[in-house]
């Protein structure tokens, strides 16, 4: 029987209390406990068997205690240990993308790795870009609606550990009360640092901006205000920004993204070099300020990205609006209003290369813009459609193919609604002098992945097949799909589609984020 393993020197040992890479002195032992245990496992799984009760017994736990060592042990060698701080903090960083978690919460993924040893606590702590977004959710956060005295010192902790690095505020949902007004006060002092400001609340909230000190958002590059519980109200609420005017953005000079939702043009004093030479990204509404609209977008000389909330009617002689910089343009519409084609129809955009369609709400019909001759120049369309109807729309696909047939050089498609397309699928498969360029697909059925009819999945497959051998289009490299496509175990003749596709270059990502 194999020698039961000894327990390891006092310099392995050592090695288990830290997270620090093993010395080139330790790493042969390491190495050579490491096969002392696997031999010893290995040994006890053939020949335990043959021993007597007892003997079995102790070496049912010896092997336990082995098994145990050796995880411990292969830990001492994993390569996360020799991995450079540079290296280490991008990981941290993608663990803030993905996150957005509280500012005022230590129950969070990065105080997780803090805590694994003092070298990545130390590397965390005193690296002032991780700790610059900052969230606080007033409606969601248990921290910020029960224990807000606590909220409020996690808060100016985070803000001392940013040091002087610029600050992504994100503000959901509080209401003016005296504790969570102490709470927005304390991130005030800290606005002379922020980049970007981005708020979904009432209008009692915007109007604590203005307790800002003056001229302190000098740093200010994105500004998003937004008001969801307003937007989805009645039509006939009463408006509760008539005569809100926040005067805290006046003085922001590097102002590039500006994204409006229920404040009306006259909300904002934003100065006049701001708006039409500074600002590149705009987002809006029209409701009762189109002809506002209509006469500020094309003055706004730096604009390249324009987002329209079409929620007013047009006239048959407002005059169209020419925008010969916008290279990308996003229109939506909220509960079956019908205005994105009048809107489309007069704007005049000779230079746009993405077109965006978003249709959300209560939506009944959807009416999708027409051409009336190819457009060469849109390589880029999205179409996303969220109704809380829950109702086919039988003549959808016909009219989207009626659109692409207009674009024939579109190299990206991105789709999104509660419904499969197996009408435009089959038009893929069926006309490979469909869409030509093609080359990425994003596909987004908002259903649960058992609801996908195998049918259309099949088809899917076929009809990237089929293209991927036509010499008549390009060849998809780029597909992201709601979640991983899953065949059935038996072979069948698109498992072997599937696999040419995927072995011919095909990248298949699983992709769950709203493409709005």
């Amino acid at each position: 029987m194999e020698a039961i393993p000894l327990s390891p020197s006092p310099e392995i040992i050592e090695g288990l209390t830290h997270n620090l890479p093993p010395s080139d002195a330790i790493r042969p032992a390491v190495l050579a406990k490491i096969q002392e245990c696997q031999h010893f496992i290995a040994t006890v799984n053939r020949f335990g068997h043959r021993l007597v009760v007892k003997d079995h017994l102790f070496l049912s736990m010896e092997k336990a205690k082995a098994e145990k060592l050796l995880v411990h042990l292969k830990l001492i060698l994993h390569p996360i240990r020799c991995l450079p701080d540079n290296v280490l903090l991008e990981l941290f960083t993608l663990v803030i993308d993905f996150t957005g978690t509280s500012a005022v919460s230590t129950d969070m993924v990065l105080w997780a790795c803090a805590r694994v040893c003092q070298w990545w606590r130390a590397l965390i702590l005193d690296t002032p870009s991780l700790w610059s977004d900052v969230h606080l959710n007033f409606d969601d956060d248990i921290y910020l609606r029960y224990h807000l005295p606590r909220a409020e010192r996690i808060l100016v902790e985070r803000l001392e550990r940013s040091g002087s690095h610029l600050l992504n505020i994100f503000i959901c949902g509080p209401c003016a009360h005296p504790d969570t007004n102490r709470i927005l006060s304390r991130l005030l002092t800290s606005a002379a640092r922020w980049r970007s400001l981005t708020v979904d609340a009432g209008p009692e909230v915007y109007k604590m901006f203005e307790k800002c000190p003056g001229e302190s958002l000098t740093e200010l590059c994105t500004l998003s205000i937004a008001d969801s519980i307003y937007m989805e109200g009645e039509p006939d609420e009463e408006d509760r920004y008539t005569g809100v005017i926040l005067k805290a953005f006046c003085c922001t000079p590097k102002l590039r993204r500006l994204f409006l939702s229920p404040l009306p043009l006259s909300s904002l004093s934003l100065s006049a070099e701001t708006m039409y030479n500074n600002i590149q990204e705009f987002s809006v509404n029209l409701f009762h300020q189109l002809p506002n609209v209509s006469r500020l977008l094309p003055a706004m000389r730096a604009l390249k990205s324009l987002d329209i909330l079409c929620d007013e009617k047009w006239r048959d002689d407002d005059d169209m609006i020419h925008l010969p910089l916008l290279s990308e343009i996003t229109l939506r519409e909220y509960n079956n209003t019908h205005d994105i084609p009048d809107t489309w129809t007069k704007l005049n955009l000779p230079n746009v290369k993405s077109l965006q369609l978003a249709y959300e709400g209560v939506v009944l019909h959807l009416k999708l813009p027409l051409f009336d001759k190819h457009n060469p120049r849109i390589t880029e369309f999205t179409c996303y459609v969220n109704s809380f109807a829950d109702s086919g729309f039988p003549d959808f696909e016909r009219d989207l193919i009626m659109i692409l047939q207009s674009l024939p050089n579109i190299t990206t498609l991105r789709l999104s609604s509660c419904h499969t397309t197996p009408i435009l699928l089959e038009k893929m498969r069926s006309d490979t002098c469909f869409l030509p360029a093609l080359m990425d697909i994003t596909l987004l059925w908002i259903m649960p992945s058992f609801q996908v009819p195998d049918d259309d999945i099949f088809l899917l497959i076929d009809t990237l097949h089929t293209q991927a051998r036509s010499a008549t289009c390009a060849t998809v490299k780029h597909l992201a799909f709601e979640s991983d496509i899953t065949l059935y175990e038996e072979l069948t003749p698109y498992t072997t589609m599937w696999e040419e596709l995927r072995n011919g270059g095909l990248e298949v990502v699983e992709f769950s984020e709203p493409l709005f």
